[in-house]
């Protein structure tokens, strides 16, 4: 959870939030963590960590990687953190 706090901290300047944690399954979770879909993809941790920095570059990518993942039919996005643990990015339905 503490990653959650610094990651929301360090983007958004906000009065009040709520965070909770439960336990889910996603059938299919595009996993920017694995070194083999890094491989396929033509990316590295580092190139993925540079690109959620925050500018207005990355919020671009970040949609486009999005929008890939939702074309392909996935449910959520696993990516590195630059705070040294994986984020989950869940993908919304249609």
């Amino acid at each position: 959870m503490n990653t959650t706090h610094n990651e929301i901290d360090s983007k958004l300047e906000v009065a009040e939030i709520i965070v909770e944690s439960r336990s889910v399954n996603y059938n299919r979770v595009l996993d920017l963590t694995d070194p083999k879909v890094q491989e396929h993809l033509g990316i590295t941790k580092t190139q993925i960590s540079e690109i959620l920095q925050p500018d207005s570059r990355a919020y671009e990518l970040t949609q486009q990687i999005g929008d890939i993942a939702k074309q392909h039919s996935f449910d959520a996005i696993k990516a590195p953190s630059q705070y040294g643990h994986d984020t989950l990015i869940i993908l919304p339905k249609d």
